[in-house]
């Protein structure tokens, strides 16, 4: 920049005026610096740096550097004219636990022992796929209808291989009474002596299932009385 040099720090370009220095100093090697400043100006540094050999910043220069950071919006330390540092430290953000998204709203499932049985492993499972979209006839992470979540959940919990249809899977489980159905069982909704949708028991009054277009796989109530629960596990 004629007349002066810029200097770029936190995303700001600002100019310095004409006496500046032309050159920046290598802190660790001063002999490996590019130039000599002028006499009489100090060694410019990387703001990070708190090297001792570093000579502070005339007040002149400071006081017009820090305005013009000021009028970016950067904030200034106090002490910036005896260190040399015109810029405060922001940390940086903590670092986030990654896991399972719980939405806001969502139902949180009763605790299932983690004992490797089959049970667990459903229910394993079918936690880790809620918030795909439900998508007719889908039968993969990139979109589930009812029986093709069913369908992968049990594949890929290494409890068994269903057909893609709730009820083709019915006629493969043994019906039980409700009051004997553990989590990870099935919960076929009845129309008749048909079933039209499957879900995954969740305990309690909970299921696990990708409902209907429009909607993604979730936890939810289970909303009918004409239910049949199944197992093929216990």
């Amino acid at each position: 920049m004629a007349g002066g040099l810029a200097v770029l720090g936190l995303g700001a370009m600002v100019a310095l005026p004409s006496t500046a220095p032309t050159s920046v100093a290598d802190v660790k090697n001063p002999a490996n610096s590019l130039a000599q400043p002028a006499r009489g100006a100090p060694a410019w540094t990387d703001r990070t740096s708190r090297s001792a050999d570093r000579a502070p910043l005339p007040s002149r220069a400071t006081k017009q550097v820090a305005g013009a950071l000021r009028a970016h919006g950067l904030p200034v330390d106090s002490d910036a004219s005896g260190l040399g540092v015109l810029t405060k430290h922001i940390p940086a953000p903590e670092p986030t636990v990654q896991g399972t998204a719980m939405q806001p709203g969502t139902i949180q499932p009763p605790a299932v022992p983690l004992d490797g049985s089959a049970g667990s492993r459903i229910i394993a499972e079918a936690g880790k796929y809620l918030s795909v979209p439900y998508v007719y006839g889908g039968a993969s992470p990139a979109g589930f209808d009812c029986s093709g979540y069913t369908m992968w959940v049990y594949a890929h919990a290494g409890v068994g291989s269903l057909p893609h249809n709730s009820e083709s899977q019915r006629q493969m489980f043994r019906a039980i009474p409700r009051d004997q159905a553990r989590p990870g069982d099935l919960i076929f909704y009845m129309s008749g002596e048909s079933s039209y949708h499957v879900a995954i028991y969740a305990g309690g009054d909970l299921q696990y299932a990708a409902p209907a277009t429009g909607q993604d796989v979730k936890i939810e109530t289970i909303w009918s009385s004409q239910i049949v629960f199944g197992t093929i596990w216990h």
